[in-house]
């Protein structure tokens, strides 16, 4: 076969012409070749990220560990306040305290304290604090003590003190000792008591269903008379009066801005229009019951009512001198004084020229008075603090008052 023109010929064993080889870049020829290993520069980040791991989950660890001591701190400070608790609520009367346990968690603190959540209930709050500063805190109601508001006393001989108690008729207090009381009816809420002369018998006003008891402590069987209240209007009843024999009351009506009159089974009501009464508090009468005095809270006084006369003294007795007044008491004995008790001091009227004369300051931890009685000739004075729940008496208006208890 004849061969293309200028195609050499092929000899016998001659190899076939090689491949120009593959053109290599300048780089890769530059690049070094590492078969296996990493270099020092992945070592060195390699580490730090592990570092940067480890680090990351110690403080996790640690996060838990923490998390895990304050949970067992909480856990325990739960059960201290549990179990302080259980010992404060037992108690007749809590008060606010503050300490620390003993033994093993003497690195415990405890804090109790009290305030009114309602007239008739006390919230009691238990913190405990652990050693890093966990606090557990627990909260109960508990019925409260009875709420101290009226007074009146045996003026002819004192040798008995009479004191109304919130849901409680008054009861007798025979130094040293307290007698019990005895609930009074239709589960009444009494909130101003007046006794007689001799102490024998009582009128005693129920706030909370608008109405007046009788009570006498020579009584055969039930002590209690009544109820009285007028057909309508009376409003919220505040304080009580009475004559020397108990033969008429008088009540202090708050809702109306009023004082109602109770003789022979009839209700008069009696309302000042100049100028107008504000919202009344306690009252007095004298020993017959010819004048009726009573507080105005709004306007920081006493009025006065004459019931011989059946007028009203325009006069606002005490104005600018009276700082919250709520009780007064008129010695039946005469003497032409009477008395009134607010914030902090004991004053003295003069009936006949209408001066108001402080006659004692009241001592510091005898808070919010809210009652007033006397022996017969103003000498000997008696409290109510309804925030202490306790009774005071001051001897005369020369010494200090003395708490002297609570039943």
């Amino acid at each position: 076969m004849p061969r293309p023109p200028g195609h050499p010929r092929s000899t016998s064993g001659a190899s076939a012409p090689s491949r120009p080889s593959r053109g290599v870049s300048a780089s890769e020829r530059r690049r070094p070749r590492h078969p296996g290993g990493v270099t020092l520069l992945e070592t060195l980040v390699s580490l730090y990220l592990l570092f940067l791991i480890s680090v990351y989950l110690l403080q996790l660890f640690a996060g838990g560990c923490k998390a895990l001591d304050r949970s067992v701190e909480f856990t325990t400070a739960t059960f201290l306040a549990q179990e302080e608790m259980e010992q404060v609520l037992p108690q007749d009367v809590v008060v606010a305290a503050q300490g620390n346990f003993n033994g093993d968690f003497a690195d415990y603190s405890y804090a109790v304290s009290t305030s009114e959540y309602s007239p008739t209930l006390q919230r009691i709050e238990v913190d405990v604090r652990g050693r890093h500063g966990v606090t557990a805190a627990l909260v109960a109601l508990k019925a409260g003590p009875p709420d101290f508001a009226g007074i009146s006393t045996d003026q002819s001989s004192c040798d008995a003190t009479f004191r109304r108690q919130q849901n409680l008729q008054p009861d007798c207090y025979v130094p040293p000792t307290f007698a019990l009381p005895q609930a009074l009816p239709d589960s009444g809420e009494a909130s101003g008591i007046a006794c007689d002369d001799t102490g024998s018998v009582s009128f005693v006003a129920d706030r909370y269903n608008c109405q007046l008891w009788y009570y006498d402590v020579n009584a055969t069987g039930s002590p209690w008379s009544g109820p009285f209240h007028p057909d309508t209007g009376m409003g919220t009843p505040a304080g009580v009066a009475t004559d020397s024999f108990a033969n008429e009351a008088w009540v202090s009506d708050q809702s109306n801005r009023a004082i109602w009159k109770f003789y022979n089974g009839i209700w008069t009501r009696v309302q000042p229009s100049n100028p107008p009464l504000g919202v009344p508090a306690g009252i007095a009468t004298d020993a017959a019951a010819s004048n009726v005095w009573v507080v105005d809270t709004t306007n920081q006084c006493v009025r006065r009512y004459n019931d011989d006369m059946q007028t009203w003294d325009p006069t606002c007795y005490g104005a600018g001198s009276l700082q919250d007044p709520r009780g007064v008491v008129a010695p039946h004995g005469g003497q032409g004084r009477v008395y009134i008790v607010d914030s902090t001091h004991l004053w003295s009227l003069d009936t006949g020229t209408g001066v108001v004369t402080s006659v004692a300051t009241l001592p510091s931890g005898l808070h919010d008075p809210s009652g007033l009685a006397s022996d017969r000739f103003g000498s000997s004075f008696w409290i109510n603090s309804t925030h202490d729940r306790a009774i005071w008496y001051l001897p005369s208006t020369t010494a200090t008052a003395v708490e002297i208890g609570v039943p």
